[in-house]
Order: structure tokens, then C-alpha cells, then sequence
């Protein structure tokens, strides 16, 4: 098997269908540019979410998230695996190093400078008491905390509010390895019915409950839809199934992706709505990855993969970058304000982004790829994504 993965020479039992990558093939990928260009998606959408014209409600940004919740889930597995078919097992220390120093550093710069602008230069004197009061939670990684605790008024006026995501992914790398390294290889069956189940429970219980502190389960349903998806690509026959599918349940899980898209404002929100949308997001990465096509080609185009690779970092920093436009453009100033804003936000962002990718973010993941003793890491492992 281990041979089978690094050669993209061998060929599948049955020959794939024109535009379908064979078993083979598709393990053998050591980086998914198509990838990048889901993320810049998401993470446009995600801007959206926090913009303060409600004119954006039309695009349910926030679903954005969840994008990246379902694409975290699904390349964090698909390394884990590739890694324990190379050496035979998944090394758990190795792994926590490398989430710490992708993760961490940018973070906790980022939060550096709303301490130092809220608490040091009181910018925004408004914030400063429900800043203080979140900063806890901030800094012990429960940074979801303060939204259900003191419900959505509370956290819509918090600084670095939408670093909540952070906490439901960090709680996820640290049980995750449990799925990987605790279960056998040999036990696949096991691996795959643990991860639906748990995403069964976690969405059911999210979409179920009245309680805020319940509702991020839903996030964690979300991140194992992706894991179940490696999981079942990973599996011959199963692979070979979901391509012969693909014809009939990408076309429909565009449309669920259309009509979700659009009940999903949040002033007309339907529970279990989101529920179909990740389980429609999951279908289309599976789609990317194992069949090239014209969505393939569009999502791979420079720019598109360019933002991806910073996505982080401008979900980080976006709506600082926000602030200070606002700060510049007064409202009624310029013509068609709320899109000049939008793209303003986006292209501020992206630039910040990108020069911190450069100084902390890139620097920092070279650093933890040395302490884990790895070798060279493919542009797959360097950039797999978070969700904020």
C-alpha cells in the first residue's frame, strides 16, 4: 500500500471515468490547489458576516465557517493517514507540535494588538469592559465561551469576537488524534463508524437543543463530516463508489448549497438548515478532490489560491481592517459605500495577511516542522486550514 501511495503510475482495478482520478491517483496528491481556492470562499463569505450594513444579510457569510470547519476536518485526516501509511503509525507529539506553531504565534499576535489598542490606548472605550471580560477566554483557548455565555448582544459587541471558531478547533486537534493513533489501522470499519456516529450526535444535539452552550456540538458535527470523508476516500471500494455517485450528488448538493445559502439569513433562519449545507459542502470538496473539472480549474486560478493560502491570517485580522475603514470612509460618503467597503475590507485585509504570513505565520510552521524532526513538508501539510 505504502508503494501504492507515492506512485502515480498505477492504475485503479476499473479505469476512472474521463475527468475522475483513479484510487491510486488521488492518494498519491501531495498538495490540492482547489483547496486554496475553498478557503478563499469561505473566507470571503465569512467578511460578509461581520460587515455592518445589513444589505449583506442576503449572503449568510457566517456559512463560511463552516466551510472551513468541514475542510479542517477533512485535511487534517487526510494527513494523518498519509502520514501513518508512510512510517506505519501517527506521531501524536509530532502532530500537537506542528498545530501549535501553525496556529498559535499568529493568534496570539493578532490578539497582542487588541490588547495593546483596547486595553493599552483605549481606542474604543465601549469595548474595554467587555474586552476585559472575554480576555480570559481568549487567552485559555474557550474563546467560544463568551457568546453563549452571555448571549449573541454581548458577543456582537466584542472585539476579536470571531476568533470563537478557534476554541471549537483547538478542542478538536487535541481529542482528534484519538480517532487515528487509538484506533488500529486495521480497525477502518471502527475509525468510520466512530466518526459518524460522533458527527450524528454532535449535529443532532446542536440542531435539537435551546441551550447556547450546546449549540457549537454543531460546529464539532461539522468538523467530523470532513474527517468521515478522508476516512471513506481512503477505502478502495468506497472511493470508487463515490465517484461513480459524483454525477448525480454534486449537482445536488449545489443546489442544497443554493437554497441553504439563501434560508439561512439570520433574520430567516431555519434549524438543521446548516446541517444541509455542511453535509452539501462535504459532498462538493469530495467531488474536487477525486473528479478535475471546471470548478477544479476555477478554484486553482492564482488569485483564488493566493487568498487561500493567507486565509488565516485575513480571517484573523479582517475586521480590524474593517474598523479602520470605517474609521476613514464616513457613512453616506462614498456611492455604493457598502461594496466599496466590502472590497476595501478584503484587499486590507489580504495585504495584512499576507505580510504576517511572511514574518510570523510561515516562519513559525518552519520552526515546529524542525522540533518535530520531519522531513520537508509538502505545500499540502504547510497549508492545511483553520477556521478562524
Amino acid at each position: 500500500m505504502a508503494a501504492a501511495l507515492v506512485s502515480v503510475n498505477k492504475t485503479s482495478p476499473e479505469a476512472p471515468s474521463k475527468g475522475r482520478l483513479n484510487y491510486y491517483d488521488y492518494q498519491a496528491q501531495r498538495y490540492m490547489p482547489e483547496l486554496d481556492g475553498v478557503r478563499a470562499i469561505a473566507v470571503s463569505l465569512a467578511i460578509t458576516a461581520h460587515l455592518h450594513e445589513r444589505i449583506w444579510n442576503f449572503v449568510s457569510g457566517f456559512v463560511g465557517v463552516t466551510i472551513f470547519f468541514v475542510l479542517s476536518g477533512y485535511l487534517i485526516t487526510r494527513l494523518g493517514l498519509q502520514e501513518e501509511t508512510r512510517k506505519g503509525r501517527l506521531n501524536v507529539t509530532s502532530f500537537y507540535v506542528r498545530r501549535i506553531f501553525r496556529i498559535l504565534p499568529l493568534y496570539y499576535f493578532v490578539l497582542a494588538v487588541y490588547i495593546f489598542l483596547i486595553l493599552g490606548t483605549h481606542l474604543w472605550a465601549t469595548k474595554v469592559v467587555p474586552f476585559r471580560i472575554a480576555l480570559p477566554y481568549y487567552l485559555s483557548f474557550f474563546q467560544e465561551v463568551p457568546s453563549w455565555m452571555f448571549g449573541s448582544a454581548f458577543a456582537s459587541a466584542l472585539p476579536f469576537y470571531q476568533s470563537w471558531s478557534m476554541g471549537i478547533e483547538e478542542k478538536f486537534y487535541l481529542f482528534w488524534p484519538l480517532l487515528v493513533a487509538g484506533i488500529p489501522r486495521t480497525r477502518q470499519n471502527t475509525r468510520f463508524a466512530v466518526a459518524i456516529l460522533g458527527a450524528l450526535i454532535c449535529l443532532i444535539q446542536g440542531v435539537l437543543s435551546e441551550a447556547r452552550e450546546t449549540y457549537h456540538l454543531e460546529s464539532y458535527g461539522f468538523i467530523l463530516l470532513g474527517v468521515s470523508l478522508a476516512l471513506l476516500l481512503s477505502r478502495p471500494r468506497l472511493y470508487q463508489l463515490f465517484g461513480q455517485m459524483a454525477k448525480l450528488t454534486t449537482p445536488l448538493a449545489l443546489l442544497v448549497m443554493i437554497m441553504t445559502q439563501l434560508s439561512l439569513r439570520p433574520q430567516a433562519h431555519l434549524r438543521g438548515f446548516s446541517v444541509l449545507y455542511a453535509l452539501a459542502v462535504t459532498l462538493i470538496i469530495g467531488s474536487l478532490v477525486t473528479c478535475k473539472g471546471v470548478g477544479t480549474r476555477i478554484l486553482s486560478t492564482p488569485a483564488l489560491v493566493f487568498m487561500g493560502r493567507v486565509s488565516y491570517g485575513i480571517y484573523l485580522v479582517h475586521i480590524l481592517c474593517l474598523n479602520a475603514l470605517e474609521q476613514v470612509i464616513k457613512p453616506g460618503s462614498v456611492t455604493g459605500q457598502g461594496l466599496f467597503i466590502y472590497i476595501g475590507t478584503l484587499g486590507l485585509s489580504t495585504g495584512v495577511a499576507y505580510i504576517l504570513h511572511r514574518a510570523i505565520e510561515k516562519p513559525m510552521i518552519q520552526v515546529g516542522r524542525r522540533i518535530s524532526d520531519k522531513p520537508k513538508p509538502s505545500p499540502l501539510e504547510l497549508e492545511v486550514p483553520v477556521a478562524g
